[in-house]
């Protein structure tokens, strides 16, 4: 698992997946690690692993199979900081499928079950969550503080978890609280530090946001924006993060429909498209055929 984890965090996410694959295996055949002697049981975080991956896949049925299944491996363990970790990392796939109500649920288990066990770094991560799923809920105003309080206790307890999610959606309220330069800063600085230290994981959002910044911010910056966007398309194609991809690309399209380039518009998102494995219907893949379905009435107007 060690392995796959490397390849996950390096982005190379096919490769991940046949180390979890392998690893999970293994794991079936008898072999597992005791909770006494290491943090949290082998097979927990390969299904862990497995769940992450196939969500930057886009595979997001088999994803959520994964998910459910590693939660309730940590259930079992009757472990708290096993469990904590175990929410912590899995809760991105329920924010994405916007599955409010199990978010929410988890999101409070979290809080808890840090709070009574004392679980510092874990207690910061579910107030992170919890300013993301305020976002998902459009309420930037109460959001945004969380986020930034989440990102500067994890920085204090020098834990990464999750921490360029919790920037990416930081810097999407700043954003749609008209705070143009300094949702911009963090994320220029974030791409810079992540490309120094070798992190390409994060590349497809960090590029996505950078570029979705320039785009709110003023017709002037369309250019750049269409640059950014253009890379994070590009990082999410080697990488086969085929859901990141569609989001890079459906906001680009709307980009580019602002601009009346329909066609190029239509290539890129119906390229994303045909990437995304089919399954679940979640809200990335219903906005995207919105905007493919008003870019198909506009080839109509034209002709």
């Amino acid at each position: 698992s060690m392995l796959g984890a490397a390849h996950h965090l390096a982005g190379n996410h096919i490769a991940a997946l046949k180390h979890f694959e392998s690893g999970l295996s293994h794991s079936a055949s008898g072999s597992r690690f005791r909770t006494g002697q290491h943090l949290f049981h082998h097979s927990s975080l390969l299904l862990v692993g497995m769940a992450r991956s196939m969500f930057y896949r886009g595979m997001l049925d088999q994803s959520l199979d994964y998910a459910k299944r590693a939660i309730e491996d940590g259930e079992k363990s009757d472990h708290p900081a096993t469990l904590c970790r175990l929410l912590s990392l899995i809760l991105p796939v329920y924010l994405v499928l916007a599955d409010s109500r199990q978010s929410e649920q988890y999101i409070a288990r979290l809080a808890e079950l840090s709070a009574v066990y004392a679980l510092k770094p874990y207690r910061a991560v579910a107030i992170g969550l919890r300013g993301q799923w305020l976002l998902i809920q459009k309420d930037a105003r109460e959001g945004v503080p969380l986020l930034k309080s989440a990102l500067e206790e994890l920085h204090t307890r020098r834990h990464e978890m999750l921490t360029m999610d919790f920037l990416c959606d930081l810097a999407a309220g700043l954003t749609a609280m008209g705070r143009h330069q300094e949702a911009l800063t963090l994320t220029v600085n974030a791409i810079d530090a992540q490309l120094r230290g070798g992190k390409f994981l994060y590349m497809p959002a960090l590029f996505r946001m950078k570029g979705l910044i320039l785009a709110s911010r003023s017709a002037e910056d369309h250019f750049e924006a269409k640059a950014s966007l253009l890379s994070a398309i590009d990082w999410a194609k080697r990488q086969s993060a085929t859901l990141f991809e569609l989001k890079a690309a459906a906001d680009l399209a709307e980009l580019l429909l602002k601009q009346r380039r329909t066609p190029e518009a239509y290539r890129h998102l119906s390229a994303a498209l045909d990437r995304m494995p089919g399954g679940i219907v979640s809200s990335d893949r219903t906005r995207a055929l919105g905007i493919l379905s008003r870019l198909q009435s506009g080839f109509k107007v034209v002709g």
